[in-house]
């Protein structure tokens, strides 16, 4: 198993050497997460509706809580 690392390693460390990094091909692993979109009690207090909270697409579902009408974003 430490060969394999110590492998993996030296591959890496070569293709960085021999290329710019900008020319390396990452995936990416399980689905986009946009760290743009600010909590949804966040946006509620700066002003937007709590109806137009926009929640990370993919993971989270906007619910309106009923004691306050402030928004959240939950998981099925």
């Amino acid at each position: 198993m430490k060969i394999l690392h110590l492998s993996i390693i030296v591959l890496l460390m070569f293709l960085i050497s021999s290329q710019s990094i900008s020319n390396l091909v990452f995936a990416q692993i399980g689905k986009p997460f946009d760290l743009r979109i600010e909590p949804p009690l966040k946006q509620f207090q700066s002003g937007v509706k709590a109806s137009y909270v926009i929640c990370q697409p993919n993971y989270f579902t906007l619910v309106i809580k009923l004691e306050d009408n402030s928004p959240a974003c939950v998981t099925q």
